[in-house]
């Protein structure tokens, strides 16, 4: 029930976060955007019965970015640059955590095919 509860609001606040952006009205887009992450964190810790601890750090930090990205001056603006990038390399220690085999000769190859696609 509760992870019915919580994929009800994480659509309800992605399309209510849209409605925002399709027709720019920006009070929907100040209180919805960095809900999502919210909503997204109470989706995820409902839904996964042994929750990864660095995910839901990585989503809070991401939430944090978010918010301050939303204000003006360069304060606001460098602390949500460095919540980002925490989230991120939160991210990337959670996808070398999973890769039990790793392997610099499929990081290499993995890379370049992406670089040739672009």
């Amino acid at each position: 029930m509760v992870k019915k509860i919580a994929l009800f609001a994480f659509i309800l606040v992605s399309v209510l976060d849209l409605i925002g952006l399709i027709f720019n009205i920006e009070s929907l887009l100040y209180v919805f955007k960095p809900f999502i992450l919210l909503a997204l964190l109470f989706l995820y810790k409902s839904s996964v019965v042994d929750t990864n601890k660095w995910y839901s750090t990585a989503l809070i930090f991401s939430f944090f970015g978010d918010v301050f990205l939303m204000y003006s001056g360069q304060l606001p603006f460098k602390i949500g640059l460095i919540s980002f990038l925490i989230a991120h390399i939160l991210f990337i220690k959670i996808v070398i955590n999973s890769n039990k085999k790793f392997s610099f000769l499929k990081i290499l190859t993995a890379i370049n095919t992406f670089g040739i696609f672009f």
